[in-house]
C-alpha cells in the first residue's frame, strides 16, 4: 500500500513542488533581536529583527504535496521565507501582527489564495 500511495502522490505532483520537504520540519525561533531559520538541510540563516523592511505571503498552490504559503521577511541584509506550518510560525505571527501598519486584509487574502501570488502585508515607512 506505501510504494502504491507514493506513486498516487507523486504522479499529482507539479515541477514547482518536486522535493520539497514538509514544512513541519522547519523551525523559526527567536533570541533577542534575531529570527532564525532552520530548515531540514540544516543551514540555518539569521534575520535581525530590528532591520525588518517588508513582510510578503508568497503563495504556489502546492498543496497538498508541499508548502503553499510562505512568510517572507526581509531586510537589507537578509531574507527568510518561512514555509506556513513550520514550527515556531505561531510565535512569528504574533510579532508580524503587532507591527505597526500590518496589512490584516491582505494577510487574510493571502491565506485563501490557491495560485501563485505575492502579497505585501507590511512595508517599513521611512522616518519623517
Amino acid at each position: 500500500m506505501g510504494s502504491f500511495f507514493r506513486w498516487l502522490t507523486s504522479s499529482f505532483r507539479g515541477k514547482e513542488s518536486d522535493d520539497l520537504p514538509p514544512a513541519c520540519l522547519y523551525k523559526i525561533t527567536f533570541h533577542g533581536s534575531k529570527a532564525y531559520l532552520s530548515p531540514p538541510n540544516g543551514e540555518a540563516s539569521t534575520l535581525e529583527w530590528t532591520l525588518l523592511r517588508e513582510v510578503i505571503v508568497e503563495t504556489n498552490g502546492a498543496n497538498p504535496w508541499g508548502p503553499d504559503v510562505y512568510h517572507v521577511l526581509v531586510t537589507p541584509d537578509a531574507t527568510l521565507r518561512v514555509p506556513q506550518g513550520a514550527i515556531g510560525e505561531e510565535e512569528l505571527l504574533q510579532r508580524l501582527v503587532t507591527l505597526q501598519g500590518f496589512d490584516h486584509a491582505a494577510y487574510m487574502e493571502s491565506i485563501g489564495c490557491v495560485g501563485k501570488r505575492a502579497f505585501t502585508c507590511w512595508r517599513k515607512r521611512p522616518p519623517p
